[in-house]
């Protein structure tokens, strides 16, 4: 229903209602506190806590409490530090590439849908790669697409490569929380049903025979190309 209203849900129109509402509670706040006799405004004690936390660290009461200070003391840096250390660092597992497909609609406009699917020898299509790099350092990429005959058994999921052929690969180096996208045609040049076309993303150096063993990330469409010179 909030949708409904004159300015709808966006981000000007929220930050300004929350921004003018918290401006002006802030400034009731304030009037109703100056109203308030001072001995009995609420306050927080800083500085006698303060007080306390140096004379308890600097001049403890036994040897007891000086070591459990110290271990205190020493627990917190480790903390501050473990947290500082998972901000800052991505863990290993964590895949900081963004890898996708897309595809030109009729309106024009690019959609993670409506893949080519058949084709016809001599046909060329559109297929549109996109990396976005998450990570916090320039990364150089490559991309390699591949066209496979497969032995398959079912949706062919795990099945052996009878034939394969490399239409193209793409270089790209992408800064960080950047975006890259770039065309690819889509031209088999070999005939069958169910030919898998596979994007490998290599993130360095590309071995001499690519696989998606050896990519850092796969994606793949399923075509069907018929020889058009048959009606």
């Amino acid at each position: 229903m909030l949708d409904f209203t004159l300015w709808g849900i966006r981000l000007v129109p929220v930050v300004v209602a929350v921004g003018g509402f918290t401006l002006l509670t802030t400034a009731l706040a304030v009037v109703r506190r100056w109203n308030v006799p001072e001995a009995e405004r609420f306050s927080i004690p800083f500085r006698r806590w303060g007080a306390a936390i140096r004379t308890s660290l600097l001049r403890p009461a036994t040897r007891t409490d000086a070591a459990l200070n110290v271990v205190v003391v020493l627990c917190v840096l480790l903390a501050v530090a473990s947290v500082g250390y998972a901000v800052t660092v991505p863990n290993d597992g964590e895949n900081v590439t963004e890898f996708y497909l897309l595809s030109r609609g009729d309106n024009g406009t690019l959609t993670a849908g409506g893949y080519p699917t058949d084709l016809t020898t001599g046909e060329r299509k559109s297929v549109y790669v996109g990396v976005k790099n998450h990570g916090h350092q320039r990364e150089r990429y490559t991309v390699v697409v591949l066209v496979q005959r497969l032995d398959t058994t079912g949706n062919g999921n795990g099945a052996s490569v009878r034939n394969q052929r490399e239409l193209t690969r793409v270089h790209a180096v992408v800064g960080p929380n950047e975006t890259w996208r770039t065309e690819t045609t889509l031209d088999p040049g070999m005939t069958g049903d169910h030919l898998r076309v596979q994007y490998l993303l290599y993130e360095g150096p590309v071995p001499n025979e690519p696989s998606q063993k050896t990519a850092a990330q796969e994606l793949h469409l399923w075509v069907n190309v018929s020889n058009g010179g048959n009606s």
